[in-house]
């Protein structure tokens, strides 16, 4: 029905209207939902032909789909006036698959193109063309005959390191209401802008291609606006409801169906909804009811991915959910890695990241913590699946931290050992360590 309605012109007309208007036409608003759903069949189509492939290469690929959001589509035509009309806009439909190297993408990558998808183009963005943000992915235009050229799929491919790059600029937007994904600089917030661009572009690297200076940037940039806590806070506000609703729509007597898709939404201050649904079709009904009555700017969401635990989940849409993340993982490497001995770096130029590493991050690490052993005291009244899945979660995430916290205990003694228990910045090293002590006995 929409390909006949939604020719090339009709299309051009369309979102132009949109792009332009202040408030947009709740007609052309109509129409854009039924050109959006009219994907459905041919993204479903692509992503099983993906995630059949990807997992013949990758066991622990983890791999969702979804149709653009309606203010995504709107907002960009309106960010690159001029220069993109709707009727070419070939990612309205789209594949992500998250895997372990980049030498599994490019399997992936040469399995496609043996399949029946027709590759239109194949953007390449890490190894031969890596943008200057510092994002790495491989994106790939595809489309299969049945539905014709016009309706393309863009499939992107990343790694697990490159996807947690990717949701933490995202993440970073949230925390501060910046635009840093879509390199908008606002005059309210300029100076933060510049200097979260610049943290996202080294935080790109590869640790051992991180220089002195740029780590000693990324302490001060994470000091400075408290990243760590600001984050560490949402988590502990997220992370029991996230759980809870993940449960009911496991337990859910109403779902005669496994669930597939997914609507989540989010508002800042606010913990996450997440809805569940069998049938693509009645998310894509609740995701237009929601957005069409949407009066509070609420970021909605609809994502399918058939068979997904709540840790693929959380991982593949940490952005919205934010439940956890890995650059807390990051921010320990960095950490361990500034302490070192050999780093180069002074004791003196680490006294800001003693007093915040060892007071106000591992304090949240411990709520943290403290927050997850709580909620597994309900896991008794979960079916054995459920349980298990929950515990193996929370062990993983434990396990993690304890680890990082003992390496960090490590690079504290070498230091204390190295500058002499007796000189004033030794006994100051040694106060921390105790710290970490007490701490590390506690949890």
């Amino acid at each position: 029905m929409a390909e006949e309605i939604f020719g090339r012109k009709t299309l051009e007309k369309l979102g132009r209207r949109l792009r332009d208007a202040e408030i947009p036409d709740q007609k052309d608003l109509d129409s854009l939902q039924a050109y959006r759903s009219s994907y459905k069949d041919v993204i479903s189509e692509v992503f099983h032909i993906v995630d059949e492939n990807a997992k013949s290469v990758c066991k622990s690929a983890i791999c969702a789909f979804r149709i653009k959001r309606i203010d995504s589509i709107i907002g960009k035509l309106r960010r690159l006036r001029g220069e993109l009309e709707l009727k070419s806009m070939y990612d309205i439909a789209g594949c992500r698959c998250i895997v372990e190297k980049d030498a599994e993408i490019y399997k992936i990558i040469a399995k496609l193109q043996q399949s029946n998808l027709q590759i239109v183009k194949i953007k390449d963005n890490i190894g031969k063309r890596v943008k200057e943000s510092g994002y790495r992915s491989v994106h790939i235009y595809v489309y299969l005959e049945k539905y014709g050229d016009r309706k393309q799929v863009e499939i992107q491919l990343r790694t697990k390191v490159h996807h947690n790059w990717a949701t933490f600029v995202e993440t970073i937007d949230y925390l501060y209401n910046l635009k840093v994904k879509e390199e908008v600089r606002e005059e309210k917030n300029g100076t933060m802008y510049d200097e979260f661009v610049r943290f996202h572009q080294i935080m790109s690297k590869s640790t051992n291609r991180i220089t002195k200076d740029e780590k000693i940037f990324l302490l001060d940039t994470i000091v400075k606006h408290n990243i760590i806590g600001k984050l560490t806070n949402e988590i502990i506000q997220n992370v029991g409801w996230n759980r809870l609703q993940w449960i009911e729509i496991k337990h859910s007597d109403n779902i005669l169906e496994p669930i597939c898709s997914y609507v989540i939404v989010t508002k800042r201050g606010r913990t996450p909804e997440i809805l569940g649904f069998s049938a693509i079709d009645q998310a894509e009904q609740k995701y237009y009811e929601l957005f069409s009555s949407n009066k509070d700017n609420s970021n909605i969401v609809l994502l399918n991915m058939p068979n997904a635990t709540y840790s693929q989940l959380t991982v593949a849409y940490s952005n919205y959910l934010l439940a956890g993340h890995e650059f807390m993982r990051v921010f320990n490497q960095i950490t361990i890695d500034m302490f070192d001995v050999t780093s180069g770096i002074e004791t003196k130029q680490l006294k800001p990241y003693f007093n915040y590493c060892c007071s106000l991050t591992i304090n949240e690490y411990n709520k943290y913590m403290k927050k997850e052993h709580e909620l597994l005291k309900m896991t008794n009244q979960l079916s054995p699946s459920l349980q298990a899945e929950w515990v193996f979660d929370v062990k993983k995430r434990y396990t993690e931290l304890y680890n990082d916290n003992q390496m960090l205990k490590q690079e504290l003694e070498k230091r204390y050992i190295y500058e002499q228990q007796h000189t004033r910045v030794g006994k100051f090293i040694l106060k921390m360590f105790m710290w970490l002590f007490r701490f590390l006995r506690h949890i």
